[in-house]
């Protein structure tokens, strides 16, 4: 994986915003200024706290210290274009905290002079879920559309009708901010302050494509063509040329990602004088993601920005915030771990009612769309450990589950399916920066705002487990022989 710094003010300004930046990142994105005294600030706030067992004289902010980085992977032959970069998953392009269920694509473009509108048209795929997400140069969503809302132009579309002999749909995609009202169909909205000079990603999703389907559900990548004010069109290299799209290269078009250096990592969680376990805590600490700074702010010694955040969200004077090309249909809870605390980590907790599959979704009645739990690598890699989705998630009859986090050498024996055991692999390399003995693990909740206990209704970024009602993961430390000692139920 290569990673090149791009800390420029302009840069920084961009990171804080999507690490979900405050005021003062706000203000700098609209006047650039000197980074290189925010820069020293948190350096030096690192160096105290790892000096002294007191707590820094300045609050530590890790999110002034990550960067945007680059990450590659092979691009499979027939599902990617001049335009359309991936297939983007855990097998190829591993980094920023990957779901095992998912598969996307990425377009990045700059609408030139005359340009009205890019239109995108393709066939509805045999999967779990679709989407497409627009963002702005900050890499926040500007706007979204998901399957079940993008109308059929030719026969149905299988995710709103009870004809499940599949469509095709057109989408049209405009630089113009979503309106709040009287909104047209198959439009996705760039935003108003997207310019010819805006480097634009949009990003198309697509979770669980069905068994003896190919990475798109055998909907194939779609068509994307630009239509000129004057009425003209083009498609193909022809657009992606006038787009600057990037070409397709050996070993895979980059991607950005967030990420931090390690040694700047490890200055942070192995400080003199931290907890044991830090940055993870005993008892297990969950919750819901809220925008990156604040997430981030758990690796500072002090945790100042993340118990504010906590407490500020609670109180309702912090609105949530958008993440580092987030999908708007997904949200989470996370909890750091580590082995110091205990070999095997159990979480049991109800689980909701899932389709299998997508199509499924207008004949019967679902919490959600999507649930997984997956261990994945830290800020300096974010790369996919393991995961485990609802479908293949063991449950009694009244869908409680046990899941069981450890890696392969402590497994215990009864963390089997015959036991009613979920087993979810650790991860060998832990944080992946060198500190084996850690863990990340992310639960995503998708397309659930209309079921109470999603995480989407989550009120505060501290009130999970209230919030979450039975379908909260209760979570303990153990150790191999103490839940072997348990048997087999």
């Amino acid at each position: 994986m290569k990673y090149t710094s791009l800390l420029t003010p302009v840069a920084l300004a961009v990171l804080l915003a999507a690490c979900g930046g405050d005021q003062q990142a706000t203000e700098t994105q609209q006047k650039p200024a000197d980074t290189s005294t925010a820069t020293a600030t948190a350096t030096a706030n690192i160096d105290a706290a790892t000096t002294s067992k007191e707590a820094p004289a300045e609050v530590v902010n890790p999110a002034a210290l990550v960067k945007l980085g680059e990450f590659r992977g092979e691009e499979a032959e027939g599902f990617h274009d001049c335009f359309w970069i991936g297939p983007v998953s855990y097998l190829s392009y591993n980094a920023a905290y990957p779901d095992e269920g998912a598969v996307y694509w990425m377009g990045s473009f700059q609408l030139p002079e005359g340009a009205s509108h890019l239109e995108i048209s393709g066939n509805y795929p045999q999967a779990r879920y679709m989407s497409f997400n627009a963002y702005n140069k900050a890499h926040q969503p500007t706007d979204a559309l998901i399957d079940r809302e993008i109308a059929a132009f030719e026969g149905a579309n299988p995710y709103s009708s009870a004809d499940k002999s599949g469509g095709k749909y057109r989408i049209k995609v405009i630089s113009e901010a979503a309106p709040t009202s009287d909104r047209p169909e198959n439009t996705l909205y760039l935003g108003d302050a997207a310019t010819r000079n805006d480097v634009l990603p949009l990003i198309m999703r697509v979770y669980i494509p069905e068994n003896g389907t190919d990475f798109t559900g055998n909907a194939g990548i779609p068509d994307v063509s630009m239509v000129m004010k004057n009425g003209e069109t083009l498609s193909g290299e022809a657009m992606c040329q006038a787009i600057n799209s990037p070409k397709p290269v050996a070993g895979g078009r980059p991607l950005p990602s967030v990420t931090m250096d390690a040694d700047v990592y490890n200055s942070l969680v192995n400080a003199p004088g931290v907890p044991e376990g830090f940055p993870a805590r005993q008892p297990v600490e969950w919750t819901a993601f809220w925008g990156g700074q604040y997430d981030l702010g758990k690796l500072a010694p002090d945790r100042i920005i993340t118990d504010k955040a906590i407490a500020d969200s609670a109180a309702g004077t912090l609105p949530k915030q958008s993440g580092y090309y987030a999908n708007t249909h997904n949200d989470y809870i996370a909890a750091l771990i580590n082995e110091d605390f205990g070999e095997v980590v159990v979480l049991k907790g109800t689980l909701p009612r899932t389709p299998n599959n997508g199509w499924d979704i207008t004949s019967g009645e679902y919490d959600m769309r999507y649930w997984s739990i997956c261990t994945n690598e830290n800020i300096v890699t974010t790369r996919y450990a393991a995961c485990v989705r609802d479908s293949n998630v063991i449950t009694d009859e009244e869908r409680q589950y046990t899941v069981v986090v450890s890696k392969a050498a402590n497994r215990p024996a009864n963390a089997t399916a015959d036991c009613g055991v979920t087993w979810l692999d650790w991860g060998e390399h832990g944080d992946g920066a060198g500190n084996t003995e850690q863990g990340h693990l992310i639960i995503r909740n998708m397309d659930a705002d209309h079921f109470q206990y999603s995480m989407q209704n989550i009120k505060s970024m501290g009130s999970a487990e209230q919030d979450l009602g039975s379908y909260f993961p209760k979570t303990h430390y153990s150790s191999k022989a103490e839940f072997e000692a348990l048997g087999c139920n």
